[in-house]
């Protein structure tokens, strides 16, 4: 099993070498919601960019991430193809998201019923253990 941010050559690179076994890519929840809150090859907010405000965005933010808690790219998807055209400021940044989700919906699990068999939804310990390692070598 897999964790993985969502990168393309990452998701390439596992099937290239794990193509023979019986593997699993999962979504970190952790970079899936930061995804939604901001691009990452600009570190800007992506509905704070696309939305008119951040008042909207958080609102609008309390509607999406339940459906992606629990796996409903679907209803994801509907929810950034019927926001009110009074509210987005940059139609691109929500074709952009819904591209992202269309691409990334295979690794998304439900992450409440991982999380509620006790079952890990990120590789924050991964990651943890990359920063200690840097910090150790620092």
């Amino acid at each position: 099993m897999f964790f993985t941010d969502g990168a393309r050559d990452i998701h390439n690179e596992i099937s290239r070498r794990f193509g023979f076994a019986n593997y699993k890519i999962i979504l970190d929840w952790y970079h899936l919601e930061k995804k939604c809150k901001e691009f990452e090859s600009s570190a800007r907010r992506t509905l704070c960019m696309a939305l008119k405000g951040k008042e909207i965005r958080n609102e609008f933010l309390a509607e999406l991430t339940p459906c992606l808690w629990f796996g409903n790219i679907d209803g994801a998807i509907q929810l950034l193809q019927n926001i009110s055209p009074k509210k987005v400021g940059n139609h691109d940044k929500i074709t952009e998201l819904i591209g992202y989700f269309e691409r990334v919906r295979d690794y998304v699990p439900v992450y409440a019923l991982r999380a509620e068999l006790g079952l890990r939804n990120s590789s924050n310990l991964g990651e943890k253990a990359n920063d200690l390692v840097v910090s150790q070598r620092q």
